[in-house]
């Protein structure tokens, strides 16, 4: 996918991230988008393999996780002071010293006024250009490594270091003794500790000994060993100020004589000034936004803690009540815990089959204190109890007996509880599950016939008598139920 490079992404507080299907480096993507940030930023700092977080942003934005914001605004130019102190002013003596002296020198000698086009100008253009490149060193490139060539016999493709890697270090080997300490560093002269400390530290990790530790690296290895001890050196000797001076004064003359000899210099250096502003502003909210980073991804994994400990509180609960036979409370643990982790199919297992097992339970206990009542007269007290089964396990026989009791008082819920058991046993013999005798079947039905004659549907009624009938053929009871249903 193509995205402008200045475009920023965030993460889209509005969509719920836990339903989405995300892999481990889709979220880990996701967990650097705490605040906006430029995208080729965020597919650097990510550490990821560059398709595979290029696939990882393209399949967030297109599920709403994340979304795209425009450029970051310019940061406010701020002209840098001048340096000041006595070294600034011996700097800028010699400097005046060195135009004075390069006037004189050309007024000894007056020349015609130049064409535009000229040879002459041309030169002068390309010392500016020179000038200006070597004003702000630290918005170069840095100094290019050598490169031994291709063709060179030392090289040898079956080790584990690459080619180019290879001719990199043996072109740094053969001058090993030459190099200066910025030059074995790769940076400029310069008195910038933290800008030393940065690129002995990108060095050593190319050549850390330890860095193919147990790859074929052939004889590269005394290489590797030798360039990071001269590296290690440098980077001890740049510490110190008075070891810093000739190398960093040396190059202030070579950019001075550039100086003198370019009279576009000034504007070359503001506009190189302004750039190095600007990537010090960079870096420092690149390194603004690391923190956050990391402060959010803290928060985070503390977050995710908590709530490990409460899952597994909840399911040990819900274990300890399995044990001591109480499903109601061991269903409503397992659904505790499965309301912190929704997309565990083991959780949401076992809190349905214990709730399935305490509805079950609980719809036994109510159905036998219903028969019970019954039995004794209480036929008023037995109808909550047989409808409290009924809606807690809707089994056929509880559905049977509830719309029988309710049917006179309750018809809508009473012809409701009577489809639903014809549904249960329609149920059963599909799945050949119905194990009943013929006369608990007829018994069943009767009950049907009797809820459906007293919610008003004759036919249905006279249809479950006629089935009774037939399990349980010459039965008075049931010649009497057909008789006293009238059909319209």
């Amino acid at each position: 996918m193509a995205w402008d490079p200045s475009a920023r992404v965030v993460v889209e507080p509005s969509t719920p991230l836990h339903q989405l299907p995300l892999s481990p480096s889709e979220f880990f993507v996701l967990s650097r988008l705490d605040a906006p940030i430029k995208i080729t930023d965020l597919l650097k700092v990510c550490g990821l393999p560059l398709p595979e977080a290029e696939a990882a942003l393209t399949k967030l934005l297109s599920l709403g996780a994340a979304k795209l914001l425009g450029p970051a605004p310019e940061p406010p130019r701020r002209p840098r002071p001048p340096p000041q102190g006595p070294a600034a002013d011996r700097k800028r003596q010699s400097l005046v010293a060195q135009l004075a002296a390069a006037r004189s020198r050309s007024e000894a000698t007056p020349q015609s006024v130049p064409n535009t086009a000229s040879p002459a100008n041309l030169a002068a253009a390309g010392a500016a250009a020179e000038a200006a490149a070597v004003l702000a060193p630290t918005l170069d490139p840095p100094p290019r490594w050598p490169r031994v060539p291709g063709g060179d016999a030392r090289l040898d493709a079956a080790l584990a270091i690459p080619i180019e890697e290879q001719q990199r270090i043996l072109a740094l080997a053969d001058r090993l003794e030459d190099l200066s300490p910025f030059e074995i560093l790769g940076i400029w002269p310069t008195h910038d500790i933290r800008l030393v400390r940065r690129a002995y530290h990108d060095v050593s990790r190319d050549f850390h000994p330890d860095s193919y530790f147990g790859q074929n690296i052939g004889g590269f290895s005394d290489h590797l060993a030798a360039l990071f001890s001269r590296a290690t050196q440098a980077h001890e000797a740049l510490r110190g100020a008075d070891v810093r001076a000739p190398f960093v004064d040396a190059e202030i003359a070579r950019r001075a004589e550039i100086e003198r000899r370019a009279k576009l210099v000034d504007d070359a250096s503001r506009k190189q000034q302004e750039l190095r502003h600007a990537q010090e502003e960079t870096e420092a909210a690149a390194r603004r936004h690391e923190r956050a980073t990391k402060r959010a991804a803290r928060q985070r994994d503390a977050l995710d803690a908590a709530v490990r400990v409460q899952h597994d509180g909840y399911v040990q609960e819900a274990m300890a009540a399995e044990q001591l036979g109480n499903l109601a409370r061991a269903a409503n643990a397992w659904r505790l815990a499965l309301q912190l982790v929704p997309q565990d199919a083991t959780l949401r297992d076992n809190w349905q089959r214990c709730l399935e097992i305490a509805r079950s339970k609980r719809a036994t206990e109510a159905f036998n204190r219903a028969l019970t009542m019954r039995e004794i007269g209480q036929h008023a007290e037995a109808v909550p109890l047989l409808v409290e089964a009924a809606v807690a396990h809707p089994t056929a026989e509880n559905l049977a007996y509830a719309a029988e009791a309710v049917a006179a008082r309750d018809k809508p819920r009473g012809r409701q509880f009577a489809l639903g058991a014809l549904e249960a046993l329609r149920a059963e013999e599909i799945a050949g599950t119905n194990k009943r005798r013929g006369a608990d079947l007829a018994r069943l039905h009767v009950m049907l016939a009797r809820a459906f004659l007293a919610v008003g549907q004759q036919h249905t009624a006279r249809e479950q008598a006629m089935i009774a009938d037939r399990h349980r053929p010459n039965d008075a009871e049931i010649r009497a139920l057909l008789n006293s249903i009238k059909l319209p």
